[in-house]
């Protein structure tokens, strides 16, 4: 610090300063969402073949909850919402782990983007996302309690390592961050 500050150290403007500490906060936080994928993945293939399809009773009745309130004529239903859910309610009875937690992940980042797009508030369309990402969210849950064992570990480190992630990468001040102007 006294060296940059008696003008001995790199010749770096505070600009590119700033660009640089960006890229590497980035390339960070990459790391680290690759790194929480990785160990989601790695509780999927500790699961026992004859125990990867499950019923996702919990998601399944939030959908067929919100067509009953939000679906019938005149529909509070935006666009192509009221097919998806219909899919989810008639849908196959066994949902993979994997095709569950990718489910969940779309949700939550379909609901982000629908936020993002109204300036940060949440609209109609954004709370039934949100509500579908927490139905299937306890449909996990409750699927990796009644497994237990070796995959409850690993799918318990694999959550806490990616809501670390999400507090450090995801919050206010880093994002204010990243959108600056070094």
């Amino acid at each position: 610090r006294d060296t940059v500050l008696a003008g001995k150290g790199p010749s770096m403007a505070p600009s590119e300063a700033g660009q640089a500490l960006q890229s590497r906060l980035e390339m960070l936080k990459d790391k680290a969402r690759k790194r929480a994928s990785a160990y989601y993945k790695e509780a999927s293939q500790s699961l026992p073949e004859e125990l990867t399809l499950f019923e996702p009773r919990e998601l399944r009745q939030k959908a067929a909850e919100i067509l009953a309130k939000k679906g019938t004529a005149p529909s509070m239903l935006p666009g192509g919402i009221k097919g998806h859910l219909q899919e989810v309610v008639d849908g196959p009875q066994g949902l993979s782990w994997d095709k569950l937690h990718d489910m969940q992940s779309d949700y939550g980042a379909t609901a982000s983007a629908i936020k993002k797009r109204n300036l940060g508030f949440d609209d109609v369309e954004s709370h039934i996302y949100n509500d579908l990402k927490a139905s299937a969210r306890e449909a996990m849950e409750r699927r990796a309690q009644e497994v237990g064992g070796d995959f409850l570990e690993k799918y318990n480190f694999a959550k806490s390592f990616y809501k670390d992630y999400r507090n450090t990468f995801d919050n206010e001040v880093v994002r204010k961050f990243l959108k600056a102007k070094p």
